[in-house]
């Protein structure tokens, strides 16, 4: 089983499950499958795995990017450190004015939201132009899709749940002072909120 990471060492890492749990505070420290260093100009705020496309995730970060990378078998790559999976990149642009702080995708559609506090929808197939965009009342800090449904968090403390088609508002309420993560369950969304505090809403 594998894990991926980014953080504010704007490096995205791929970790090995098995090597992590056979790891003791005395053995010497794991090393990551794969290493990218430098994967973005910014902190890295969110990764997210394609449900379609289980070797494509994508990435966000401060650098006000969007990158699709995939994972691959191939050995060639010059930031392999010592494994048989490598990172590579697959598509990057660029449709915020401020930082990318999270990402979803469905198929071919990547949804990003930013600083800039706006809610963009990309094709991949032709990711120079985004088929919507719209404009939030506070910035997303977190979205999950699932269930045909777009799942926002925000910095003010909003769930918006958004039609993934058309971005339209279906429902929308006050949770907390500030969203740090949502995720929808399926029969509930989860939430944990700038204070600490974790809630269940159904």
């Amino acid at each position: 089983m594998l894990c991926l990471s980014g953080g504010r060492d704007r490096a995205i890492k791929l970790w090995n499950i098995d090597d992590l749990q056979r790891c003791s505070d005395s053995s010497p420290s794991i090393r990551p499958c794969a290493d990218v260093q430098n994967a973005h100009e910014g902190w890295i705020w969110c990764l997210d795995q394609s449900v379609a496309s289980p070797d494509h995730f994508l990435s966000c970060s401060w650098d006000c990017t969007v990158k699709l990378w995939q994972l691959t078998p191939n050995e060639i790559v010059v930031f392999i450190m010592d494994t048989k999976n490598s990172l590579c990149p697959v598509l990057s642009y660029v449709h915020h004015k401020g930082a990318v702080l999270t990402v979803a995708m469905q198929d071919n559609i990547v949804y990003s939201c930013g600083e800039d506090r706006r809610i963009v929808m990309v094709d991949i197939r032709n990711s120079s132009k985004p088929v919507s965009g719209v404009w939030s009342m506070d910035y997303v800090r977190s979205a999950c899709l699932r269930n045909n449904q777009l799942i926002c968090g925000t910095h003010l403390g909003l769930i918006s749940t958004l039609d993934p088609e058309t971005l339209d508002v279906c429902s929308r309420f006050q949770v907390s002072s500030g969203v740090r993560q949502v995720v929808h369950s399926g029969g509930a969304i989860l939430e944990i909120s700038r204070d600490r505090i974790f809630k269940k809403h159904s």
